[in-house]
């Protein structure tokens, strides 16, 4: 898989216990900050051609539910190149 970070960027690795109502993956949530180099001119389109070259195709851009939901057949990323935004990962009981 292609890194999603440049070099110097270390992803956080964040795991989630099941609550007992959103099944959480034993696999690790993988939070890169500061992603997108800083000299892109572009970081939307950046996103979009590094998402795609991990085959991560079918993006979706217009924020996020404020709603708690899963994906029972995927894993999801999520790239934000603007703004700010609170995101509740794991279940509402986490």
């Amino acid at each position: 898989m292609d890194s999603l970070s440049h070099s110097q960027n270390v992803p956080e690795l964040l795991y989630f216990k099941d609550d007992g109502e959103i099944p959480n993956s034993k696999f690790p949530l993988l939070l890169y900050r500061n992603a997108i180099p800083s000299s892109m001119s572009n970081p939307s389109s950046w996103l979009t051609n590094k998402f795609a070259t991990n085959n991560w195709t079918n993006p979706w851009r217009n924020g996020i539910y404020p709603f708690h939901h899963y994906h029972s057949t995927a894993h999801e990323v999520l790239g934000i190149h603007s703004g700010s935004v609170i995101v509740h990962l794991g279940g509402e009981k986490v």
